[in-house]
């Protein structure tokens, strides 16, 4: 027990430690701390009593540390293998979050009018952050519509989940979701439009926030009973 405390430790102060690394072009510091953020939220869990940690959440771990170390090195067409090993964990996800909005009971014709609204509008953020982007060639333009698709569609059916359901592990979707979210759109705004160290800041904070409500959302109970109606 002290042990998986002493590795969340470890993923809180090195996650802290590397956000104000980036802030401070203390890039050393970042290569030092941020290999070791996922390893030690993982190993806490796998030390953690009654916790199970799945096939899948080993491969969604394996997902974003090799878009981490990839986005710390030198490679020249790094930003290209971030984006596809994130795009792949993110289809992953959509999956499951998609299951859970089908396993929830008690959906009414105002849940499905909301689920339309949300994915209209999560769509329309899409576009609005693509003409953000120059020189944007027919298949990258594919590409990031794509992509911008599955976040809508994965932060829509994590938000309609909650509001019918109100489990704890549908709450702990919705905050992955938000999270990624929130960590594109300021990567658009960071690189294409207003390259100032806040922005880059708060997609990372984001980022690293997510890993922990990601193995949450794994290792809680998988029941999705409706809180609200009994």
């Amino acid at each position: 027990m002290k042990s998986s405390k002493i590795l969340l430790s470890i993923y809180i102060i090195a996650s802290i430690l590397v956000v104000i690394a980036v802030f401070m072009d203390m890039y050393w510091l970042e290569y030092f701390l941020k290999p070791m953020i996922l390893p030690a939220l993982f190993f806490h869990y796998v030390i953690s009593p009654k916790k199970h940690i799945s096939f899948v959440v080993i491969l969604l771990l394996l997902l974003n540390y090799t878009s981490d170390m990839f986005a710390i090195s030198k490679y020249l067409y790094k930003g290209d293998v971030v984006i596809a090993m994130n795009f792949l964990g993110n289809a992953i996800l959509t999956y499951f979050f998609v299951s859970d909005y089908w396993r929830a009971k008690n959906k009414t014709i105002k849940n499905k009018v909301f689920f339309v609204l949300f994915l209209v509008g999560f769509m329309g953020i899409t576009f609005l952050f693509l003409t953000l982007i120059p020189n944007l060639n027919t298949w990258k333009l594919f590409y990031y519509i794509i992509y911008g698709l599955l976040l809508s569609i994965m932060a829509t059916v994590t938000i309609q989940t909650y509001s019918i359901t109100n489990a704890i592990r549908s709450f702990y979707a919705v905050i992955i979701s938000i999270a990624f979210v929130i960590t594109d759109t300021f990567y658009v705004i960071y690189n294409f439009y207003m390259p100032m160290k806040v922005f880059l800041v708060f997609n990372l904070a984001a980022q690293f926030g997510s890993y922990y409500y990601l193995m949450n959302y794994f290792t809680v109970n998988d029941s999705l009973t409706d809180t609200k109606n009994g």
